[in-house]
């Protein structure tokens, strides 16, 4: 990941590096700190795990973060052709 925080930085991205001792690392502190810094909209592509997805939008819910979420390119199947 930090190979490609570096790309995003050589393209003129701001980046906020998390480390996995930052206690950001929690998704639950983490959307906490974004709702902080007044982010209103979050963008993220499914988790396969069910256990993170419902964390990340429980959480949002409690901010009032609006999820935007993306089907994530590593899997051959869809969740709703699963379903």
């Amino acid at each position: 990941m930090k190979k490609y925080a570096a790309y995003l930085i050589s393209k003129k991205y701001t980046v906020d590096y998390i480390e996995a001792t930052d206690q950001r690392c929690d998704i639950r502190k983490l959307i906490t700190h974004l709702a902080k810094q007044k982010i209103t909209k979050l963008y993220f592509a499914e988790a396969a795990d069910n256990w993170l997805q419902n964390r990340i939008e429980n959480c949002c819910k409690k901010y009032d973060i609006k999820t935007v979420v993306s089907a994530t390119p590593n899997f051959l199947n869809t969740i709703e052709e699963i379903n």
